[in-house]
């Protein structure tokens, strides 16, 4: 029996139309990338990327992932491959860039620790607090779901549950972290508690911490930052923006630290280097 073409098998799928922009995509995409078969997740995630210089229109790109799709769903129908690196990947719509110049530099962040408080037990748990978003960028609801349980001094981890918006993950504690919460879990946390609760972050009342109670924390901290917006989210986001531009993390591992599930998502905070944007508009785009 004659083997399947890739054409006749998008052919079967489709109609003529959609058919002949499904091949047109997927022929200037392997002539381009002839090593596409071997393709990779990252592969095709930084092939999208650079496409967003010569394709600004996201449903223009989101066409063109539908057609390489319909390419690697041949190569695994066909047995040249036995997985599917684009099955997950989407581009969605209308996806804002993060203005990272109004971000925090760590820098700035590390100011946090600076200011005291007049309490003792508030400035250790602070400190705490403060930790977990510098050195995890946790976000407020995953503080205030921290259980004593999530923290495991021995391997030096912590572990975050998932939610509907960001991934569960077990990260590890800086050693600052270790010292810091040996102290508060030993001294400050039993002196602070006043109804018993697993809650890892105690609050002033003696219970476990809100989302309200975290955010209150920082509303004396703006005036470390005049005129600019300090909260748990601007800083997760300002941690996030640093591991992916100052410690030049890959996209997978910045998804991985922070529980964001799509590689768009990341990609939202990285800053545009006019000099790399040149180069990427002459090899995709080159004037003629």
């Amino acid at each position: 029996m004659k083997k399947q073409t890739l054409e006749q098998y998008v052919r079967a799928a489709h109609t003529k139309q959609t058919a002949d922009n499904y091949l047109y995509v997927i022929i200037n995409f392997l002539s381009i990338h002839p090593d596409a078969r071997k393709f990779q997740y990252m592969d095709l995630v930084q092939y999208f990327d650079q496409l967003t210089i010569r394709y600004p229109k996201v449903a223009t790109r989101i066409r063109m992932l539908a057609a390489i799709k319909k390419y690697y769903d041949f190569l695994l129908h066909t047995g040249r491959r036995i997985d599917h690196p684009c099955r997950k990947l989407t581009i969605k719509r209308k996806k804002t860039a993060i203005q990272t110049q109004d971000l925090f530099s760590m820098n700035e962040l590390q100011l946090l620790y600076t200011r005291p408080n007049r309490y003792k037990n508030l400035d250790v748990r602070d400190r705490v607090l403060f930790s977990f978003l510098l050195q995890q960028a946790l976000s407020s609801h995953e503080l205030a779901e921290l259980n004593i349980t999530n923290i495991d001094l021995d391997k030096g981890e912590v572990h975050i549950k998932a939610s509907p918006k960001i991934s569960g993950r077990i990260l590890p504690l800086d050693v600052s972290q270790i010292a810091l919460l040996i102290r508060y879990l030993n001294e400050t946390r039993p002196a602070m508690i006043k109804a018993k609760t697993s809650k890892l972050i105690i609050s002033k009342a003696g219970s476990g911490m809100s989302v309200d109670n975290i955010h209150a924390v920082f509303e004396p901290l703006r005036m470390l930052f005049p005129g600019r917006t300090m909260n748990p989210e601007r800083i997760r986001m300002s941690v996030i923006s640093y591991w992916l531009n100052d410690r030049k993390m890959p996209v997978e591992q910045v998804m991985e630290l922070s529980g964001l599930k799509w590689a768009s998502s990341v990609m939202q905070y990285k800053k545009i280097d006019i000099a790399e944007q040149s180069k990427l508009i002459n090899r995709f785009h080159p004037l003629r």
